[in-house]
């Protein structure tokens, strides 16, 4: 189904890929179409009823399909059709369950790229009470996690439009007239790319080492998962992290992000130092003040501004350093950026709260979900009812 040839033919037939299979739910907006012929269709066809599992990507996420449209399935997909005494919903139910609790983890395969092969979907056991109570489990968590579910979207616009107004802010902030400018590296009293070192006590000191991993978003350093390693004691003098050093993310990035974020060490441990990742900046306080120069670094990435001086591979962006540290930056008086960064303070830490309460209850929506498929498949959730019907 990769083969360009196949989107061509007498048999145009639109086809589902893993990324049109949400869990429960299908996006149908850009369904890709190909060439199959006649005698090919039934093997690949789908029908009400049927239940599209995910063999990668997300292995396991599936959707019952319920349409009378016709549509086919990419190999990468899994089409189970249910027996009378299975409830297609009920399946993908359980499914849900089982990846919501780590279970269905232990049916992967693969060391970086997980996926669910058919013959560990086959193996899977699945309960089977009547058809009765799988119906009423299945209603009973539609009503359930329908509400959730709505409210875990309108938590993820309130994050959205936090993240607008952010980046908003930071825009308002630089842009226009700040008719001063200077390159990065004239502001600069250091500058050297980061070192990971040897394992710990092969060389002179042992050092924390804050790597990509230990960047969070907007700027936040959290020391606290650095990696324990040892450099010389040459190598640590010329790059010991000091409170207020810019820390650049020389290679990361995706296919929509670019390279390019910068980390400001607001804590640090005593001999701790950057990953070669990295490129440490230490702002020359005589002429900027570090956390002006993170808002506005910040900014240069939250506009796509890095860009220009990435390199690219298959998915690895690595940036120029040497280009980077040239690029020009609006440099008012100490004065106003003592003022931008107040301002800056009191508007972006007011978002940032905002984000912190909306992340609680979406992890306490989280926790609810797992509970209420936990009790619909450990029986909780239709006690009641077989009690009734027992009687």
């Amino acid at each position: 189904m990769l083969d360009s040839k196949a989107a061509t033919g007498l048999h145009p037939t639109p086809y589902l890929r893993n990324a049109n299979v949400r869990w429960h739910q299908f996006e149908l907006g850009d369904l890709a179409v190909m060439d199959i012929r006649p005698e090919e269709l039934a093997r690949v066809t789908l029908r009400p009823g049927d239940v599209v599992v995910c063999e990668g990507g997300e292995p396991g996420r599936a959707a019952v399909w319920c349409s009378q449209e016709p549509a086919a399935i990419q190999k990468a997909l899994h089409r189970v059709r249910p027996g009378q005494r299975l409830v297609s919903a009920f399946l993908t139910y359980y499914l849900d369950y089982l990846a919501s609790t780590g279970v269905l983890a232990k049916f992967f395969t693969g060391t970086t790229i997980k996926h669910l092969p058919k013959e560990k979907l086959a193996a899977l056991a699945v309960p089977l009470p009547s058809v009765s109570e799988q119906h009423l489990i299945v209603d009973m968590l539609d009503a359930q996690l329908s509400r959730l579910d709505f409210a875990l979207a309108a938590l993820l616009e309130a994050n959205r439009k936090a993240e607008q107004f952010r980046k908003a802010f930071l825009r308002d902030t630089f842009i226009g007239a700040l008719d001063k400018s200077e390159s990065l590296e004239s502001l600069l009293s250091t500058s050297i790319g980061g070192i990971w070192g040897e394992v710990p006590g092969q060389c002179d000191v042992d050092v924390y080492v804050l790597r990509v991993t230990e960047l969070r978003p907007h700027g936040v350093l959290d020391p606290s998962t650095a990696a324990l390693r040892s450099v010389s004691t040459s190598q640590l003098a010329s790059r010991q992290l000091q409170v207020g050093d810019l820390l650049l993310e020389k290679s990361g990035g995706g296919p929509n992000t670019p390279v390019g974020r910068v980390g400001l060490v607001v804590e640090v441990a005593p001999k701790s130092v950057c990953s070669n990742f990295m490129q440490l900046m230490r702002p020359d306080p005589a002429k900027v003040l570090s956390e002006y120069l993170h808002l506005y670094l910040s900014h240069l990435h939250n506009i796509g501004g890095t860009a220009r001086f990435q390199t690219a591979t298959t998915n690895i962006r690595n940036i120029k350093a040497s280009e980077y540290l040239k690029l020009k930056v609006p440099v008012p008086g100490l004065d106003e950026q003592r003022a931008i960064v107040s301002k800056a303070s009191k508007q972006l830490g007011e978002i940032a709260g905002t984000v912190r309460r909306t992340s609680v209850v979406t992890n306490k929506a989280h926790q609810l979900r797992r509970s209420l498929l936990h009790a619909a498949f450990c029986g909780q959730l239709t006690r009641t009812w077989r009690e009734q019907h027992d009687g």
